[in-house]
């Protein structure tokens, strides 16, 4: 550009830049904010589904039992075959209702990024609702029973330790389904050389978890409209990882639930979806940049192939042990039980009673819901009780009948 009097403006640009310098200059000791989210990127993914048990907890410990729980691994990424490591996306086939559903975030640190040790958080959501007929979702491991509520704080951790679906490490036992070192991961705290020193190395943190209706309004909002079986509600984690340093990469796993809906079938899929990344400190001082790697979406599809199990049966047994003259009344209760994975809708109890016995009444438990015309009744043209029962949660109800 030129200035008035047609020469080239450089001076004028010059002592702008000297005034910005001075001011720094006369602060000191001030922190200078050199926070570059493209120091960072993540990858996020479903585990493999046959890599780890669907009834998992974190933990790191000396190498357990092969029959002790994983999560998955990241290894080197592979994501092809049946028993791959990670998985793109996801089937309603290889899952039933309960089953732990756990998804890892690779987070590589740049090797030439500031020499600082630096935190982000990212931000993750998973579908409360199937995208066709209602009936499943994705909800954290902790998860009390609300449906308007998110309740306990969603399992999160970085995947140290010997996890079901490593590939690396000493094999101490010779068994290769036992669990090893995940071989994503290298830091100040494990690597495949050194294996896992159980010193330094980074926290996972859930720093805030809620449920975010279709609006994108969330619970506890005046305006909130969601929640479990709601369409397009979203359960919400926001986990902060600390200790990164230039050059570490670390995997991060989450574990959410699939929880169902009593007599629903669901149809459409779910899904899993990482949202954003910040940093938000450099070797204990505030700063903020966003972190460039964009939203990723893991589709869980064909929920309808989703396993409804129930798991109930029946058990038949005196009251108490008498001695029964002819005249005299006796009791006799038989337990409904249901073990789940889910609760059991429908269920209807018949029993016969033998020619030598008169009927005399039946009464139900707390536990044994039925609906408005009560929950058994007695035909006498066939000498039979019959009870309906509505529903049965993951526990048991007895029936006692007083022939």
């Amino acid at each position: 550009m030129k200035s008035n009097n047609g020469t080239v403006g450089w001076r004028t640009a010059w002592i702008l830049l000297l005034s910005l310098t001075l001011l720094v200059a006369l602060v000191p000791g001030a922190p200078v904010t050199l926070a570059d989210g493209g120091d960072f990127s993540v990858n996020f993914a479903a585990a493999g589904p046959f890599t780890y048990s669907h009834n998992t907890s974190m933990y790191s410990a000396p190498p357990p039992p092969a029959a002790w729980p994983g999560g998955g691994a990241w290894n080197d990424g592979d994501s092809k075959g049946e028993g791959a490591d990670i998985r793109e996306e996801l089937e309603g086939g290889s899952f039933q209702c309960k089953d732990t559903v756990s998804y890892l975030a690779k987070i590589d640190v740049d090797a030439g990024a500031i020499p600082l040790t630096q935190t982000i958080v990212l931000q993750f959501a998973f579908l409360l609702d199937t995208t066709g007929q209602t009936g499943a979702g994705l909800v954290s491991t902790a998860w009390g029973g609300d449906p308007d509520s998110s309740g306990g704080y969603t399992n999160a951790a970085i995947n140290y330790g010997y996890v079901q679906g490593g590939d690396g490490g000493v094999d101490t036992t010779g068994d290769p389904s036992d669990p090893k070192l995940d071989s994503g991961i290298n830091d100040d705290r494990q690597t495949i050389a050194l294996g896992d020193t159980e010193s330094g190395g980074s926290v996972a943190t859930v720093v805030d978890q809620y449920f975010r209706d279709k609006q994108g309004d969330r619970e506890g909002d005046p305006a909130f409209d969601g929640g479990l079986f709601q369409d397009l509600s979203e359960l919400v984690v926001v986990i902060q990882v600390d200790d990164l340093e230039p050059g570490e990469t670390v995997i991060l796993r989450i574990d959410t639930r699939i929880e169902c809906k009593p007599g629903s079938d669901p149809t459409g899929n779910l899904q899993a979806k990482y949202e954003s990344g910040y940093v938000i400190e450099e070797d204990g001082v505030p700063t903020y940049d966003a972190i460039g790697s964009g939203a990723q979406t893991i589709p869980f599809k064909q929920i309808g192939q989703l396993q409804f199990n129930t798991n109930y049966g029946i058990l038949k047994d005196c009251q108490e042990e008498v001695v029964v003259e002819p005249g005299d009344s006796f009791s006799f209760v038989l337990t409904v039980y249901n073990d789940g994975p889910i609760a059991a809708t429908s269920l209807q109890v018949t029993d016969p009673l033998p020619s030598v016995v008169a009927y005399d009444s039946v009464v139900t438990d707390k536990d044994v819901y039925c609906g408005l015309d009560g929950c058994c009744s007695y035909d006498p043209g066939t000498h039979t009780v019959t009870c309906n029962l509505d529903l049965l949660t993951l526990d048991s109800g007895t029936i006692t009948n007083n022939p």
